[in-house]
């Protein structure tokens, strides 16, 4: 359906996710899978393919009632898995993959204790602000980023719509799993 996805080696998660509705591509045909995905994108994804519907009330500076994701900044606020800082949200930023990692955590039952092994294994691991380090060992740990990081985490780089995606989809399916086993 889309030209860019054709042959990805994620293509059957992405056309996945595409024909449940939780992601869309663009009017020219394509998916852009390596385009940036900004944090209010990323609610928008994370509540269609969650299913949040409650809202809470919000009152982020950058976060107008007019724009198209306060709806879905409302949904995110509600479920916990978004914090702003300093009154904002910052729903026009690319998410980083640093951040991601947090609402992967937050999404999936929280963070562990960071892992140091993890974290020393990364060739970037002494880069890693603390933070952020227990939710980036946490979802190396469950394999969200098997084969979306190889030997370095890049914690300040933005994620990408594939990456979103992927990680998303294994997050999802790991706690559908871990519910419908019990």
């Amino acid at each position: 359906k889309y030209t860019d996805i054709a042959g990805n080696k994620y293509e059957s998660q992405l056309t996945e996710w595409i024909d449940n509705g939780f992601i869309k591509g663009f009017p020219d045909g394509t998916f852009k899978p390596e385009n940036t995905i900004t944090r209010a994108e990323f609610m928008a994804l994370v509540n269609r393919s969650f299913g949040f519907t409650d809202t809470a009330e919000i009152n982020y500076i950058d976060v107008l009632k007019d724009k198209w994701y306060y709806s879905d900044a409302a949904k995110a606020t509600k479920a916990g898995y978004m914090q702003g800082y300093d009154g904002k949200l910052f729903p026009l930023d690319p998410i980083s993959r640093q951040a991601f990692a947090t609402v992967l955590a937050r999404l999936t039952g929280g963070e562990a204790a960071v892992d140091d092994t993890v974290i020393n294994n990364l060739t970037d691991g002494k880069s890693i602000p603390e933070w952020s380090k227990a939710a980036i060992s946490t979802t190396i740990s469950k394999g969200y980023f098997n084969g979306l990081i190889s030997d370095a985490f890049k914690p300040e780089e933005k994620i990408t719509r594939l990456e979103a995606v992927v990680a998303l989809d294994r997050a999802f399916k790991s706690m559908y799993r871990a519910v419908y086993s019990k």
